[in-house]
């Protein structure tokens, strides 16, 4: 029996629901939605205004970029 969209989209959290699209596209793989869950749980750290500069600097992007 097939497992319509709502029940398939509450197995995974909510900030992965776009991924879920592609999924089901089948353009990711059941492994590779695993994995966009695991860079969800990132810890991210404020960074100071010069910092962020320089990083943008040594990349050689944009200010839009960051």
């Amino acid at each position: 029996m097939p497992v319509n969209g709502l029940a398939k989209a509450l197995r995974w959290p909510a900030r992965t629901w776009p991924a879920l699209g592609l999924h089901d596209a089948g353009v990711i793989s059941k492994h590779h939605m695993g994995e966009f869950e695991a860079l969800c749980h990132l810890d991210v750290q404020e960074m100071p205004p010069r910092k962020t500069k320089s990083l943008r600097e040594d990349a050689r992007v944009s200010q839009a970029a960051i």
